[in-house]
């Protein structure tokens, strides 16, 4: 792998859109990032979320790190296909350790 590929895999990027259109395709080869981060601005629904994921794996011959903007509480970016977590606040003064233990298991 070139030195130029080698940085590029230290970047995590975000795009616009739902699907990857020539152009965004061509830029992520090129940059080829060690992770992509997805937004609401990239959610329709759960099918086109998968079909995104799958556009995106097909574009690299090594793994390449997918990840979302969901931080639970306030800040939720897809409503429907995700576990949904209360936020650090919510779960600190609900004084449920037993939850809380559970909740984090989980993540």
């Amino acid at each position: 792998m070139s030195l130029r590929r080698k940085v590029g895999r230290v970047f995590m990027l975000g795009f616009l859109g739902t699907s990857l259109d020539k152009d965004t395709a061509q830029f992520l080869t090129r940059i080829n990032p060690g992770g992509v981060i997805l937004f609401s601005r990239n959610f329709v629904s759960v099918a086109q979320l998968k079909y995104l994921i799958g556009q995106i794996k097909e574009l690299f011959d090594q793994r390449i790190l997918i990840a979302i903007d969901h931080e639970g509480g306030r800040i939720i970016r897809f409503d429907q296909g995700v576990t949904v977590f209360p936020g650090n606040m919510a779960l600190g003064i609900s004084g449920n350790r037993k939850s809380k233990t559970k909740i984090i298991a989980i993540n």
